[in-house]
């Protein structure tokens, strides 16, 4: 009777374990996919074609089914099964790229204050090294929400490639996630065009009584007042806080040095250097004769002769001006003779 109760028994148990267990769901092989062209931000990306296209513009959202779908609305309380894919994109305001969001994205993995990340690290796709970081999410204590966002940065944009799944079904569909991940396209940013206004690259030459030189051939020559001047001659570009004046007074038998420490107290002069044009000494003061405005007097003497430019330049944009307004400076060639 007792052998009969314990057979009995291992059968019982048997039957209650059998039924309790579920089955691992099987490989998900990876098959015929469809893609995805993001209407708003540019991207594609394939994925099952059997699954559904659920999301809206800048936030995809792939599931096999309805059913699928609202268990991840409420894993809590749904079925928790089956798998799911998007990708989200986000712009970076304010002059912001997309590496900046990454920070505040990579916050909101752990935003429900239950999911924990399980491991970051970088890898390459898009033909570029990007951030891939791994978390679980406990559902109950023997089931768990399991994903991986990449993270990809692109001009101003940051793309998150995400893929989820319950339990088991995230190692059944881990070849169909390597093939979403890896058919990823990112949109093609096209430079903004740069129309600000800038010296020519091509130079027109220039000849005075007392030196010639070379100027951008976009430059106008500006009427300017002499004065007491021997020679005054103005060009400039279409930002009028751009130019370049040349002036040309008697040197009174003083040296280059003599000069420029007679001259140099009437600029507030940030600093001061020396240099050499085409064989004549050159010595210059740096100063800012208003807000956001930078400027650079050169003294030369030749023929008992002062030979002063000025350059005048918009300093926000020092890196469309300086090297051509440099470049003018230095094909000044003085006349043995005026």
């Amino acid at each position: 009777m007792k052998t009969t109760l314990s057979l009995f028994s291992v059968i019982v148990f048997s039957f209650l374990f059998t039924s309790c267990t579920k089955p691992k769901p099987e490989i998900v092989k990876v098959g015929e996919m469809s893609e995805y062209a993001d209407p708003a931000f540019g991207f594609k990306i394939k994925y099952p074609q059997q699954w559904k296209s659920m999301g809206e513009a800048g936030k995809a959202l792939f599931y096999e089914s309805d059913d699928v779908r609202n268990n991840f609305l409420d894993y809590v309380g749904g079925k928790r099964t089956g798998s799911e894919i998007s990708v989200i994109a986000k712009r970076g305001e304010g002059g912001k790229k997309g590496v900046d969001l990454l920070p505040d994205a990579m916050l909101e993995i752990q935003s429900d204050g239950n999911t924990r990340i399980t491991k970051e690290e970088s890898i390459t796709l898009v033909a570029m090294q990007v951030k891939k970081v791994s978390y679980e999410t406990p559902i109950t204590t023997k089931l768990s929400l399991y994903g991986y966002s990449l993270y990809i940065p692109i001009d101003s944009l940051l793309f998150e490639v995400k893929l989820r799944a319950f339990g088991d079904y995230f190692d059944a569909y881990n070849d169909v996630f390597a093939a979403v991940q890896n058919s990823f396209v990112p949109p093609v940013i096209i430079a903004k065009t740069d129309d600000r206004p800038r010296p020519s690259e091509t130079f027109s030459k220039n000849e005075t009584p007392y030196f010639t030189f070379e100027y951008p051939e976009n430059f106008n020559f500006i009427p300017t007042p002499k004065g007491d001047k021997d020679f005054v001659l103005q060009i400039r570009g279409e930002r009028l806080d751009c130019s370049i004046q040349f002036d040309v007074f008697a040197a009174k038998d003083l040296t280059v040095e003599k000069v420029f420490e007679q001259n140099k107290g009437k600029y507030k002069a940030k600093s001061t250097g020396e240099s050499e044009v085409n064989g004549l000494k050159a010595l210059f003061v740096n100063y800012a004769p208003a807000k956001d405005i930078d400027s650079r007097a050169y003294f030369m003497v030749k023929n008992n002769k002062v030979i002063r430019i000025t350059m005048n330049w918009f300093s926000p944009e020092k890196e469309l001006y300086l090297a051509a307004f440099e470049r003018v400076v230095n094909s000044l060639k003085a006349k043995d003779t005026p």
